[in-house]
């Protein structure tokens, strides 16, 4: 008997396809109902996508929402090298307080911290797919060799502050809270360079 298999490319397409559909879908339930409201089964029923076929790729809605929403939206439009540090810093602060501050981010961030800090499974998934990649990137602008930076620092900082600022302070003013952050991380690189105890982070 011969066996026909579908050619790689046509599966990737097809994933893309799909990925692209459920990523409308989500955008629109998120938009009609919020973060509590989005589920799998409406995504499923509004979609036409099996719901077994979405559990295969995700184990919940919270991970469906961070691939689709937050990690698609960040893999598509990547940083582009500015001709400085400062300008480097700058716009990665920009991009970080606009994925806390603006939609989906603003939306979404709030439940899936939630979610992850009671699913170790989701919290490694975050982990994996985003802090580590952006660590790398942070590495790449703060500088490329080692200069006993403490990089879990910065990202923490690089999240962190804007969280607290826009979710918890109720911030507003966007272009202030990118300069604030962008003076702390860069405060915290030249501060790491040249601790004593920069050699152990």
């Amino acid at each position: 008997m011969t066996q026909h298999h579908t050619p790689s490319s046509a599966i990737d397409s097809r994933k893309a396809r799909t990925d692209a559909l459920l990523a409308r879908i989500v955008d629109e339930q998120l938009r009609n109902h919020g973060y509590a409201g989005v589920t799998i089964e409406r995504v499923s029923d509004a979609s036409g996508v099996a719901k077994t076929t979405i559990y295969r790729r995700w184990r919940s809605k919270t991970e469906m929402l961070f691939d689709l929403m937050i990690h698609r939206i960040t893999q598509e439009d990547p940083l582009v090298p500015a001709e400085n540090l400062k300008d480097d810093v700058l716009n990665l602060a920009r991009r970080a307080v606009t994925l806390v501050a603006s939609y989906p981010g603003r939306d979404i961030l709030p439940g899936l911290l939630a979610d992850a800090a009671t699913d170790p499974d989701l919290a490694e998934r975050i982990r994996t797919t985003w802090v580590t990649p952006a660590r790398e990137v942070l590495k790449q602008i703060i500088g490329t060799t080692d200069l006993g930076i403490d990089f879990s620092e910065l990202h923490a900082t690089l999240l962190g502050v804007p969280y607290t600022r826009v979710h918890l302070l109720g911030e507003t003013d966007l272009d202030v809270i990118s300069h604030d952050l962008a003076d702390h991380l860069l405060v915290l690189a030249r501060s790491s360079e040249h601790s004593p105890h920069s050699s152990e982070k």
